[in-house]
């Protein structure tokens, strides 16, 4: 749904991933939750020229595909 709008308003996508990161020792004392990070990552843009259903196609390989390298670079650490 979101690909289809974003093809038709023509405006882009902004995918972002939200991870946990690991609290330092201080900061395990006096909270249970572990903190999050937000990963705000590059606008993917529609082609105007490309047929509706496979841009949106398009655009959701596109997010997907640089959703799990902001993942896989997060877990990595």
């Amino acid at each position: 749904g979101a690909f289809i709008y974003a093809y038709d308003c023509n405006v882009p996508i902004v995918p972002f991933v939200i991870t946990y990161r690991r609290p330092s020792w201080l900061r395990r004392l006096f909270r249970s939750k572990p903190p999050l990070t937000l990963h705000i990552l590059e606008p993917v843009y529609p082609q105007a020229s490309a047929p509706r259903r496979e841009e949106a196609d398009r655009l959701l390989r596109l997010c997907y595909e640089r959703m799990s390298a902001c993942c896989s670079r997060e877990d990595s650490r």
